[in-house]
């Protein structure tokens, strides 16, 4: 039975049993029991909240963070590639990531500057035997750089344009230290880089006499280099160590148990035909109100707390301060596996509080969606629930009042919505988000 099924406690949000899901609220004060069986789909269907296709960053990813394997990676969305160095889309004809591993003797690493050897032409012993070609993955990656291809001379070169390339996600593995120019990989495992640009491209001949196609990428990252002082500093923070099996499996338990209780989760029966909840007492929803005039507390024994804009953002998102106490909970950090920036921010943005059930709800192709998730978070402009504290898309809620009906999708509290913005930490999140 999954570890977050046996969660005691209002912090859980939701319980898992073999015949139905239980919902709680924050405050413990509503619960809510939907029948079904909750179905666990298999390891890499449903462990990324992320798009397949996402070029440049990916948003709760910080510079730095290192697993122990590909199969992490993958996982995680940072290279989808588990065998693959570089990894891309013949549709968009982009290459998202590349990994340097040391597989190839023509490889050099200066840091912000790579000179990366194409795919191809090798055996199943790794050795070359036979030429590259401009194709494939290396025709992808040929057409990230914002120069034009020189067909008589076999090059590109994007010279000072170079940055209007298309990004590329860069991650080293330990085995990147074998490479000529010098030591910039991690100790062990494989670390997120940041953002690389390629500058320039040629066909050239290898070590083994057969020609290969040769790449020049360039640092164009806001975030410190790993490899650097202030890289390390930062890692402290946001990556302090490296990502294990343990942490691993703690989170394909979160994320797939997380999406076979979203698959269950549905509108409350009778919402759009105006009913509304008979057992709301008035001494719980004076409970309720009188929570928001509470601050945010939080324990010196949590295991991880943000800083900076997102930690500030979350202190004045005063209107979601029950679903943040429970997110702080040191207990609930344990349960879920929360350990960094990465973790804090990937469980945050798969509380059910923060999706908006009307867009669940909705077919795939009217939904509310950002542009860079695959489940549906809910819009920055929102109304939230004082009694289940779930947020719902602004736009959402009013096409429901257009038709007379004002009472919460979830919980059906009447009339005890409260207008709300995440803006401020979806950016600090950097979670872009589409105007409705």
């Amino acid at each position: 039975m999954s570890e977050m099924s046996i969660i005691q406690g209002p912090q859980a949000g939701f319980r898992v049993k073999t015949d139905s899901i239980q919902l709680i609220s924050s405050s413990g004060r509503y619960t809510r029991t939907i029948r079904g069986i909750p179905e666990r789909k298999p390891f890499m269907d449903k462990t990324t909240i992320f798009k397949k296709f996402i070029i440049g960053s990916i948003p709760t990813v910080p510079t730095g963070f290192t697993t122990l394997t590909k199969k992490q990676l993958a996982s995680i969305g940072i290279h989808r590639a588990i065998q693959a160095g570089i990894d891309g889309s013949a549709q968009l004809e982009k290459v998202f990531s590349i990994v340097m591993s040391g597989e190839y003797a023509e490889n050099e690493d200066r840091g912000d500057i790579i000179v990366y050897t194409g795919a191809g032409g090798h055996d199943k012993t790794g050795q070359q035997t036979s030429d590259q070609q401009l194709t494939g993955r290396n025709l992808q990656l040929a057409k990230c750089c914002a120069g034009t291809y020189n067909r008589a001379e076999k090059t590109g070169n994007a010279g000072d344009n170079w940055k209007k390339g298309s990004p590329i996600r860069v991650v080293r593995g330990s085995g990147s230290s074998r490479q000529a120019g010098g030591s910039y990989g991690p100790g062990e495992g494989y670390r997120y880089d940041g953002i690389y640009k390629v500058a320039q491209y040629w066909e050239s001949v290898g070590i083994t006499g057969h020609k290969i196609w040769r790449f020049i990428l360039q640092r164009d990252d806001e975030s410190p280099a790993p490899w650097t002082a202030e890289g390390r500093r930062a890692m402290r923070y946001a990556a302090p160590r490296v990502f294990r099996e343990v942490d691993f499996s703690k989170r394909n338990d979160y994320m797939i148990t997380f999406q076979s209780v979203l698959a269950l989760w549905r509108i409350h029966p009778g919402y759009w035909d105006g009913v509304v909840a008979q057992d709301y007492r008035n001494s719980d929803k004076n409970k309720d109100i009188g929570d928001f005039n509470e601050e945010l507390e939080i324990s010196q024994n949590t295991i991880f707390k943000p800083r900076g804009e997102l930690l500030d953002a979350i202190y004045e998102d005063i209107t979601n301060k029950r679903i943040w106490q429970r997110l702080f909970d040191r207990t609930y950090q344990q349960s879920v596996g929360i350990r960094d920036l990465m973790s804090f921010c990937e469980v945050a943005l798969t509380q059910l509080e923060f999706i908006c059930l009307l867009c669940h709800a909705s077919p795939a192709a009217t939904r509310y969606s950002t542009p860079s998730l695959e489940i549906p978070l809910v819009h920055a402009e929102s109304y939230h629930c004082i009694r289940c504290d779930c947020n719902f898309c602004k736009t959402c809620i009013n096409k429901s009042k257009t038709r007379s009906i004002h009472s919460c999708p979830n919980c059906l509290a009447p009339k005890l919505f409260q207008k709300n913005t995440l803006k401020a930490v979806f950016n600090a999140m950097h979670i872009e988000q589409r105007a409705r």
